[in-house]
């Protein structure tokens, strides 16, 4: 017999024991059992998903940046090619902040990774 076992990542146990705590910090739900510290450094899953965030805002802000380069250009290149920048220069500019912004995520993941099992 197959026995089925629920697996989350630690941001995710995280992320669901979210409190309304008034300064952002996690803290324990009512009703639910409290992880043990030993299984989860609340601080540094803090640090970690702080680092996330700043990075997700670069990435937006980035991404907001080479769009309206690329419609720049498209205005300043006269009739048909103009189009043709807009439809296919943004494709290889998102390619590209996408895999910048993989790397620094699991950058960020490798630097707050538990040593242990």
């Amino acid at each position: 017999m197959i026995q089925r076992v629920r697996v989350t990542s630690p941001q995710t146990r995280l992320a669901q024991r979210r409190g309304a705590d008034a300064m952002g910090r996690l803290s324990h739900l009512a009703g639910r059992p409290a992880i043990p510290s030993s299984a989860i450094d609340l601080e540094a899953a803090e640090r970690a998903l702080r680092r996330q965030r700043r990075l997700a805002v670069r990435t937006a802000l980035a991404l907001g940046a080479a769009l309206a380069a690329l419609l720049a250009a498209a205005a300043l290149v006269p009739g048909r090619l103009g189009w043709a920048v807009l439809f296919f220069a943004p494709y290889p500019v998102l390619l590209a902040l996408a895999a910048v912004h993989v790397r620094r995520a699991e950058r960020v993941e490798d630097d707050h990774a538990p040593d242990g099992p």
